[in-house]
């Protein structure tokens, strides 16, 4: 059996954010349309991609800090 392309399983509308999207604004859009990553683009062109685990990461630090106080 051939391996399927990764091309059968993509999405195509893509949700994306701009660079200057603040976080607050991104882990909404994550959550109001149930997706765990956003490519990030600006002029048209993908310049990286946000995951559910760098905010994940973002929030465990923020906990920790102020746990501390």
């Amino acid at each position: 059996e051939d391996p399927i392309p990764v091309s059968e399983v993509m999405k195509r509308d893509l949700v994306t954010v701009a660079p200057e999207t603040t976080t607050l604004e991104a882990v909404a859009l994550m959550k109001g349309k149930s997706i765990g990553s956003l490519p990030v683009v600006k002029d048209g062109r993908l310049i990286g991609i946000v995951t559910e685990r760098d905010f994940m990461d973002i929030a465990s630090e923020l906990l920790e800090d102020k746990l501390k106080e």
